[in-house]
């Protein structure tokens, strides 16, 4: 396999400003020129019907290295709760929709585990997971994933914090803190993404697929 990064560019397949600051910020290292859809005047959208992160990570891979001619970066990630049935899973983004209200979604997930007989104020698991994709064409691509674990807590506090999505609801194991609560730098040293792109950036750097 070959990581060959033309002209030294890289498409992080996101509008999301603060997932792409999130993702440069990971791949500082590697000294590429990085774009976000905006700024690559791509609006359009492919349709994710994946089953799962993986096979959604993928698609998005393809249909921006068709748009832009350069190699992609893409993930799917989501925010899941077993107790109820790994919910938002990868319709965490749809949720929120149509106008990524996420404080909609946070009273979607307390009336799905009301219905259940679950209490907010419980210790209830939940886990954020990512896949990753770096696309060069059809043959030439890397898959990484990686996963956290953690509570859910609904401090009306952390909800005018840092983070965006479902970061002030999620506290990672071993913190007294929400991802929405720490500071960017701590939460990428841990994150879910974090650890997909670790493994990444170690696969770049070894040549591996």
């Amino acid at each position: 396999m070959s990581t060959n990064f033309s002209n030294n560019k890289l498409c992080i397949a996101t509008s999301n400003l603060d997932k792409f600051n999130e993702i440069s910020a990971m791949l500082a290292d590697l000294s590429l020129r990085l774009y976000d859809l905006k700024s690559l005047n791509i609006t359009s959208y492919p349709n994710e019907d994946g089953e799962t992160f993986e096979e959604n990570a993928l698609i998005k891979a393809r249909y921006y290295f068709n748009l832009c001619a350069m190699p992609v970066i893409a993930d799917d990630s989501g925010f899941c709760i077993p107790a109820i049935n790994n919910q938002p899973g990868i319709f965490s983004a749809r949720f929120a929709e149509p106008v990524e209200d996420y404080f909609k979604a946070f009273d979607k997930i307390k009336f799905m585990l009301k219905q259940r007989g679950i209490e907010e104020c419980h210790e209830i698991d939940a886990y954020f997971i990512c896949y990753l994709v770096l696309f060069f064409n059809e043959t030439n691509f890397i898959v990484t994933n990686g996963k956290i674990n953690g509570k859910l807590n609904f401090n009306a506090n952390s909800y005018n914090s840092n983070g965006f999505g479902y970061d002030p609801i999620f506290k990672p194991d071993g913190f007294n803190k929400t991802f929405g609560e720490m500071t960017s730098q701590e939460k990428n040293s841990i994150s879910h993404r974090s650890i997909a792109m670790k493994k990444m950036i170690k696969k770049i750097q070894n040549n591996e697929n």
